[in-house]
This record gives C-alpha cells, structure tokens and sequence, in this order.
C-alpha cells in the first residue's frame, strides 16, 4: 500500500486487506475446519464472526472496522469517499494529537498516510492474534519445534 496516493483506491485497499486478515483469524480459530463459507459472508457478518470467536481487541479497533466498512461501502454505492467519515476514524486513533496542526488540517495526503497507518495496526493486531492461535493449535498437536 506504500505507493498508493488516491484515497479512492486506498480506501478499497484497506478494506481487501482487513477482511483478509479476518478471513485467516476465522479460518484459525473456527472450532472445525470448512465449518464456515467465509467467502459467503459480507466484511461486517466476518467482523462479528471474529468478535464471536472472542477476539478480544479494545473498541477503537471495532469503531475502527466499523467506519472502514461504512467508508467502503458508502464508496461503493455512491463513487465518492466520505472524507468526514475518514476524518473522524483519524480522530479516534490520533486522540491524543488532536490539538495538533496535522490533525486539525487534514489534507488528502494526512488521510492518506493515517489511513494507511490504521489499517496496518489493525492487521498487525488481528495478525499477532492469528500467529498465537497458530502456535497454540502447532502445540496442541505437537509439531511444536519442527516435530
């Protein structure tokens, strides 16, 4: 996502790349393999599956998955982003420079880099979760050390 620097496209970027992460997370944690379609179930029905699944994230997290989806789909719909919509999920993850100038005067390129910096923490967040459930089904079966 590093070369992207059209908002449009990068909003469609982001949501790809969460719902992928989500994709693995429910892949990993469902309790029986191929119980779950996910290709079947829509960005939000995924999110909640994974909230269900008992991911455990503080709620910017799903105020964050939350207007990532309301931003894409209002996107889709409409062909144009919601840059308040936008403005407010930086709000919320820049909380604590909101006084500041960079905050206070969003530009195209701001959005552009906070998004991108939101949607990696997001993955990296949901990814640690994958990467744990991961070496705790490798133990349970004892491949745990290229066993």
């Amino acid at each position: 996502m590093s070369k992207v620097r059209n908002l449009d496209i990068l909003v469609i970027k982001c949501h790809l790349v969460v719902e992928f992460v989500l994709n693995q997370f429910i892949d990993l944690a469902a309790p029986r393999e191929g119980l779950l379609e996910i290709e079947r179930f829509s960005f939000k029905q995924k999110a909640a599956i994974v909230f269900m699944l008992e991911f455990s994230a503080d709620p910017v997290f799903w105020s964050n998955i939350d207007l990532l989806n309301s931003v894409r789909n209002k996107f889709a719909h409409r062909l144009e982003v919601d840059r308040d919509e936008i403005d407010r999920m930086i709000r919320l993850n820049f909380r604590d420079f909101e006084d500041s100038e960079w905050v206070a005067n969003l530009t195209e390129a701001r959005r552009i880099s906070a998004l991108k910096s939101i949607t990696g923490a997001m993955c990296w967040y949901l990814l640690g979760f994958v990467e744990g459930i991961s070496m705790s089904i490798d133990w349970q079966s004892g491949s745990v050390g290229g066993e």
